[in-house]
């Protein structure tokens, strides 16, 4: 049994070594760029773009298209940070006191009005930096200000999130908005600008003495408006008084770790080896029962049974993190839609199982095919689709560990079941892994 284990782990080792040194981190051409990647930037000499206010001092950046950490480097933007200005960054945590934030927002109170300064490194052509602010920490009904470079030219627009989380441009869109600076330079986009303390939208009155979440993000823009943000957004941890001078932490999401991790360990850990059981011990683990059942099938009822609970947790808790449907577009990430269907998938599976015919009734191979069906179709969802997404090292181990327990049955089988070794293959092939 050690050695066993010792070879696994150090196969896991090898894994886990291949994939952080492969391509994609130590190897990556020259020429390389992801197809339809609009956050991919290509490291090459830019030109400056900059439309200053008279009178206003000038930052500078530096020539490197990555967010510096020396001193030295990095643009006046972040002077001041907790002293004179309130500071809040993307992604968070310690960027600020690094100086390493790919996009940033300070504020602070000028007389009648409130100065903002929106920033953003490595920003490619077409693109924004912006910043909401919201009653709450979920997108919707919020006050947006966009800092955007399209066609060459930097502008500051107001906009407006709706109820349906779909960004909307103001009629006016410099309604309550003073520009003092506007810049794009080696692909630092960066806008100054002042608001004026209240702003009625729709029915909503804006006023800015009042405390709001900061809800951070930047992507692509075009001449009608910015667009869908991908994975880049942040969200204040607190709301937060416009007055002050702190830095603010980022929302660290913990709902939404949760449902990854729910959704993780029910899908690539209990429902693959619930599955494992019933596919290869039914035939082959016999005369060992508990309470009357079959010791596979009562594992394969528990493993089963924590992945339905925990789906169902995973499900209810990301609804009450986004406070409804989520502002992704099924377009740009069908994610939402796989998981609404695998949870209904599974969540129908145990009562099938419950008024399930007798073994030996003449109708029970409709009621295997439709549990079959049912939970082949939400464990391919659940499972396979979530290889696709960055849900961490834990998808690697529980995929690799369900690889190789796989191939140990093999040889078990061949060892201890000479006789059904030689349905195995057709077996292993059936079962697609």
């Amino acid at each position: 049994m050690s050695r066993q284990l010792i070879r696994l782990l150090s196969l896991l080792a090898i894994f886990q070594i291949h994939r952080c040194t492969g391509y994609g981190y130590t190897d990556i051409p020259k020429n390389y760029n992801p197809a339809g990647d609009p956050y991919y930037v290509d490291v090459r000499p830019s030109t400056a773009r900059t439309t200053p206010i008279a009178n206003t001092p000038q930052h500078s950046f530096t020539d490197s298209t990555r967010a510096a950490k020396v001193s030295s480097q990095v643009p006046s933007v972040y002077g001041g940070c907790g002293q004179i200005k309130g500071c809040f960054g993307l992604p968070g945590g310690v960027c600020i006191e690094e100086k390493s934030c790919s996009a940033l927002v300070t504020y602070a109170v000028n007389g009648q009005h409130y100065e903002f300064e929106l920033w953003a490194v490595n920003a490619p052509a077409d693109s924004f930096v912006a910043v909401g602010l919201s009653d709450d920490h979920i997108m919707g009904d919020d006050s947006v200000t966009e800092c955007t470079i399209v066609n060459g030219r930097v502008n500051a627009y107001m906009s407006h999130n709706d109820n349906s989380k779909t960004n909307v441009r103001l009629k006016d869109p410099r309604s309550g908005l003073n520009v003092t600076q506007a810049t794009y330079k080696d692909g630092n986009l960066y806008c100054r600008f002042q608001r004026q303390k209240q702003l009625a939208i729709g029915q909503k009155m804006f006023d800015l003495s009042q405390t709001y979440h900061l809800l951070l993000a930047r992507g692509p823009a075009s001449n009608e408006g910015i667009s869908y943000h991908e994975r880049q957004k942040t969200v204040s941890a607190r709301s937060v008084k416009l007055s002050e001078t702190a830095a603010v932490g980022a929302n660290k999401g913990t709902l939404v770790k949760l449902h990854g991790t729910f959704m993780v360990t029910a899908w690539m850990l209990a429902a693959s080896c619930g599955i494992l059981l019933a596919r290869y011990y039914k035939l082959t683990w016999v005369g060992q029962q508990f309470m009357g059942k079959d010791l596979w099938f009562v594992y394969h009822r528990i493993l089963l049974a924590i992945t339905w609970a925990l789906t169902v947790i995973a499900f209810i808790i990301i609804f009450v993190e986004l406070g409804g449907w989520t502002s992704i577009p099924v377009t740009s990430n069908p994610h939402a839609v796989i998981g609404v269907i695998t949870t209904v998938l599974a969540f129908i599976q145990p009562f099938m199982a419950y008024f399930r015919p007798h073994p030996e009734a003449p109708r029970r191979y409709i009621f295997n095919w439709a549990h079959w069906l049912v939970g082949k179709s939400a464990h391919t969802l659940g499972s396979k689709y979530n290889r696709t997404q960055n849900c961490s090292i834990l998808c690697d181990i529980s995929r690799v560990l369900f690889f190789f327990g796989q191939l140990g049955n093999v040889k078990l089988y061949a060892f201890f079941w000479p006789s059904v070794w030689t349905r195995l293959p057709f077996r292993i092939g059936l079962r697609g892994f």
